[in-house]
Protein backbone atom coordinates (compact mmCIF):
# COMPACT_ATOMS: atom_id res chain seq x y z
CA UNK A 1 0.00 0.00 0.00
CA UNK A 2 2.83 2.75 1.00
CA UNK A 3 5.07 1.32 -1.66
CA UNK A 4 6.62 5.25 -2.22
CA UNK A 5 8.13 4.98 1.14
CA UNK A 6 9.47 1.39 1.49
CA UNK A 7 12.82 2.49 -0.20
CA UNK A 8 13.14 4.68 2.91
CA UNK A 9 13.22 2.38 5.07
CA UNK A 10 16.25 1.84 8.06
CA UNK A 11 16.97 -0.15 10.66
CA UNK A 12 18.85 2.28 12.49
CA UNK A 13 18.79 6.09 12.95
CA UNK A 14 22.73 5.93 12.98
CA UNK A 15 23.68 4.96 9.59
CA UNK A 16 25.44 7.16 8.09
CA UNK A 17 23.17 8.19 4.92
CA UNK A 18 20.26 8.19 6.21
CA UNK A 19 18.92 11.85 6.41
CA UNK A 20 20.91 12.44 2.81
CA UNK A 21 17.39 11.11 1.69
CA UNK A 22 13.77 12.62 0.92
CA UNK A 23 12.13 10.88 3.86
CA UNK A 24 13.52 8.61 6.63
CA UNK A 25 11.67 5.54 8.64
CA UNK A 26 12.35 3.21 11.22
CA UNK A 27 10.87 0.20 11.82
CA UNK A 28 8.92 -0.77 15.02
CA UNK A 29 9.64 -2.49 17.37
CA UNK A 30 7.61 -6.48 17.58
CA UNK A 31 4.76 -6.14 19.86
CA UNK A 32 4.44 -2.44 19.85
CA UNK A 33 1.14 -2.33 17.83
CA UNK A 34 -0.71 -4.81 20.38
CA UNK A 35 1.11 -2.39 23.32
CA UNK A 36 -0.22 0.38 22.21
CA UNK A 37 -3.91 -0.51 20.92
CA UNK A 38 -3.72 -2.73 25.02
CA UNK A 39 -2.96 1.29 26.57
CA UNK A 40 -5.36 2.79 24.47
CA UNK A 41 -8.40 0.76 25.39
CA UNK A 42 -8.93 0.40 21.52
CA UNK A 43 -7.69 -0.57 18.02
CA UNK A 44 -5.12 1.76 15.50
CA UNK A 45 -7.24 2.34 12.72
CA UNK A 46 -6.23 -0.30 9.92
CA UNK A 47 -5.09 1.94 7.53
CA UNK A 48 -2.53 3.49 10.17
CA UNK A 49 -1.83 0.39 11.45
CA UNK A 50 -0.97 -1.07 8.26
CA UNK A 51 1.43 1.59 7.76
CA UNK A 52 3.24 0.93 11.08
CA UNK A 53 3.78 -2.72 10.10
CA UNK A 54 4.81 -1.46 6.29
CA UNK A 55 7.10 1.66 6.78
CA UNK A 56 7.45 2.08 10.48
CA UNK A 57 7.54 5.58 11.99
CA UNK A 58 9.47 8.41 10.86
CA UNK A 59 9.94 11.55 8.86
CA UNK A 60 8.53 12.91 5.25
CA UNK A 61 10.25 15.50 3.51
CA UNK A 62 13.57 15.79 5.66
CA UNK A 63 14.95 18.89 4.76
CA UNK A 64 12.07 20.86 3.86
CA UNK A 65 11.22 23.74 5.18
CA UNK A 66 11.39 24.50 9.19
CA UNK A 67 9.10 21.82 10.25
CA UNK A 68 9.90 18.53 11.70
CA UNK A 69 7.29 16.29 9.80
CA UNK A 70 7.61 13.30 12.06
CA UNK A 71 4.80 10.48 11.90
CA UNK A 72 5.41 9.59 15.68
CA UNK A 73 5.47 5.79 16.34
CA UNK A 74 2.22 3.82 17.86
CA UNK A 75 3.62 3.95 21.46
CA UNK A 76 4.20 7.58 21.27
CA UNK A 77 0.47 7.59 20.58
CA UNK A 78 -0.40 5.60 23.33
CA UNK A 79 2.32 8.26 25.67
CA UNK A 80 0.51 11.28 24.51
CA UNK A 81 -2.97 9.98 25.30
CA UNK A 82 -1.90 8.91 28.70
CA UNK A 83 0.48 12.10 29.21
CA UNK A 84 3.24 9.64 29.94
CA UNK A 85 7.28 9.54 29.52
CA UNK A 86 7.98 12.65 26.73
CA UNK A 87 4.26 13.74 26.85
CA UNK A 88 3.92 13.92 30.90
CA UNK A 89 3.97 17.80 31.24
CA UNK A 90 3.39 18.43 27.60
CA UNK A 91 1.18 21.38 26.70
CA UNK A 92 0.03 20.52 23.49
CA UNK A 93 -2.14 17.66 25.46
CA UNK A 94 -4.68 20.08 26.18
CA UNK A 95 -5.30 21.48 22.72
CA UNK A 96 -5.41 17.64 21.42
CA UNK A 97 -7.67 16.53 24.16
CA UNK A 98 -10.65 15.21 21.91
CA UNK A 99 -11.39 12.04 22.25
CA UNK A 100 -12.57 10.96 18.76
CA UNK A 101 -9.01 12.47 17.45
CA UNK A 102 -5.61 10.60 17.65
CA UNK A 103 -2.43 12.69 16.80
CA UNK A 104 0.13 10.92 14.60
CA UNK A 105 1.93 13.31 12.61
CA UNK A 106 4.23 16.21 14.28
CA UNK A 107 4.13 19.49 11.95
CA UNK A 108 6.53 21.67 14.54
CA UNK A 109 7.00 21.33 18.41
CA UNK A 110 3.18 23.04 18.39
CA UNK A 111 0.91 21.53 16.19
CA UNK A 112 0.07 18.22 15.25
CA UNK A 113 -1.99 16.72 12.81
CA UNK A 114 -4.68 14.27 13.67
CA UNK A 115 -6.89 11.53 12.46
CA UNK A 116 -10.77 11.82 13.26
CA UNK A 117 -11.68 8.22 14.61
CA UNK A 118 -15.18 9.33 14.15
CA UNK A 119 -15.03 9.80 10.37
CA UNK A 120 -12.95 5.91 10.15
CA UNK A 121 -14.86 4.37 6.80
CA UNK A 122 -15.00 0.58 6.07
CA UNK A 123 -11.51 -0.03 5.04
CA UNK A 124 -10.25 1.34 8.23
CA UNK A 125 -8.97 4.69 7.20
CA UNK A 126 -10.21 8.41 8.66
CA UNK A 127 -9.84 11.96 7.18
CA UNK A 128 -6.73 13.88 8.53
CA UNK A 129 -7.54 17.49 9.88
CA UNK A 130 -4.69 20.23 10.53
CA UNK A 131 -6.19 22.42 13.14
CA UNK A 132 -9.98 22.18 12.04
CA UNK A 133 -9.24 21.98 8.23
CA UNK A 134 -9.20 18.42 6.53
CA UNK A 135 -6.80 18.60 4.48
CA UNK A 136 -6.70 14.48 3.07
CA UNK A 137 -9.66 11.66 3.23
CA UNK A 138 -6.64 9.08 4.30
CA UNK A 139 -2.76 8.70 5.43
CA UNK A 140 -1.92 7.62 1.80
CA UNK A 141 -3.14 10.52 0.30
CA UNK A 142 -1.64 12.59 2.68
CA UNK A 143 1.34 10.87 2.04
CA UNK A 144 1.24 11.70 -1.76
CA UNK A 145 0.70 15.59 -1.37
CA UNK A 146 3.40 15.51 0.99
CA UNK A 147 5.81 13.91 -1.24
CA UNK A 148 5.03 16.03 -4.13
CA UNK A 149 4.37 19.02 -2.30
CA UNK A 150 6.35 19.46 1.17
CA UNK A 151 4.15 21.07 3.76
CA UNK A 152 0.86 21.73 1.28
CA UNK A 153 -1.55 21.66 3.91
CA UNK A 154 -0.17 24.83 5.27
CA UNK A 155 -1.30 27.33 2.55
CA UNK A 156 -4.69 25.84 2.76
CA UNK A 157 -5.51 27.50 5.99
Amino acid sequence: MFEILKKYVFDDPEQDDVWENKHAFFRIDEGELEETEEALGRDLPLELKTFYEEVGYGFLCIGEGNNVNRIISAIEIADFVEGINDYENDPRREYYNESDKMVFFEVSSDVFIVLDLEQENSHGQCPLYYFNKKIANNIEEFIIKMDLEPNYYIDSL
